[in-house]
């Protein structure tokens, strides 16, 4: 339901008459999914915090921008107050247990680059000094370096070809979130950055396990603001 919003959230970015067919077209679906995810988020107990399809930080995060880029105030309220009650209480971040073997999006960083979303900037800062540690800005390279790929033909071990990318945009989105005097922020770019360059190659395998879906990573860890 997240990536369904996420595609009408491009498209509503897409300029000219064929974008207007193609939003047209999706509307029934994007209700769909907002409705479905709006119900979802409320009746769950708990966050998944997987490192996979199902994690509920990255659905939530897409959901918020597909909210903002629709228009919708009130869902997003409902999705921003489920996710301070998921994840505000959260302290010392595990970076120690990542990557899980066939992990395509950090849980930890998720987790970050959601509440980006839904905090101001200097409550944002400081729920991040607690989650990540105060010395996160000269430990974090160390703690979450770039991931390599043991197997592009293996279905679930080819998933590090998109965990470095996504890790990518959500770190530039998270430092992007911070004051331009916050070192975090500039080491947030430069481990962005390193992950980038560690999983461009990787998205372009020939392979069909990165194939079919690997490139999709790229070009959003490349246009994503």
């Amino acid at each position: 339901m997240a990536w369904v919003l996420k595609l009408g959230e491009e498209l509503r970015g897409l300029a000219g008459d064929g974008g207007a067919g193609w939003r047209s077209a999706v509307v029934p679906l994007e209700a769909h999914a907002a409705a479905a995810l709006d119900r979802y988020a409320a009746r769950l107990p708990l966050p998944v915090r997987t490192g996979m399809h199902n994690q509920t930080a990255f659905a939530l995060g897409f959901a918020l921008d597909w909210c903002a880029a629709a228009g919708e105030t009130s869902l997003g309220d409902r999705l921003r107050a489920s996710s301070r009650r998921f994840y505000l209480a959260d302290r010392g971040a595990p970076l120690a247990w990542e990557p899980s073997a066939a992990d395509f999006v950090s849980p930890a960083l998720a987790e970050a680059d959601l509440m980006r979303r839904v905090l101001e900037p200097a409550a944002f800062a400081g729920w991040l000094d607690d989650f990540l540690g105060p010395d996160a800005a000269e430990t974090l390279a160390q703690r979450l370096p770039p991931a390599r790929v043991a197997d592009y033909a293996d279905g679930q071990l080819a998933h590090f070809c998109g965990l470095n990318l996504s890790r990518a945009w959500m770190l530039r989105g998270i430092g992007q979130a911070l004051s331009e005097s916050n070192p975090l922020g500039s080491a947030c770019a430069a481990l962005a950055q390193a992950h980038l360059e560690a999983g461009w190659e990787d998205a372009l395998h020939e392979d069909y396990m990165v194939s079919h879906w690997a490139p999709s990573f790229l070009l959003y860890a490349l246009t994503a603001q």
